[in-house]
């Protein structure tokens, strides 16, 4: 089979057209992708953050915590 001149145009067309959508849609994962670490390192740090603040006020004696209001 033989493809003709305008055949093979539209043919090149068709390749190029789904080669940008491909990229794009890799593009778009990718971003997906590094928003998502984001969001867990920044969970992670809230968590870590969380669970020491929360050792620290186990390991005070009951009524000893300073009030939340003196650090404003």
């Amino acid at each position: 089979m033989r493809l003709s001149g305008t055949s093979l145009k539209q043919t090149v067309h068709t390749h190029r057209a789904c080669v940008h959508q491909t990229t794009k849609l890799v593009a778009a994962l990718l971003r997906v992708a590094r928003v998502t670490v984001g969001l867990v390192e920044i969970m992670a740090a809230y968590h870590w953050v969380y669970d020491s603040r929360h050792l620290q006020g186990d390991c005070k004696e009951l009524g000893s915590a300073p009030h939340p209001m003196l650090f404003y």
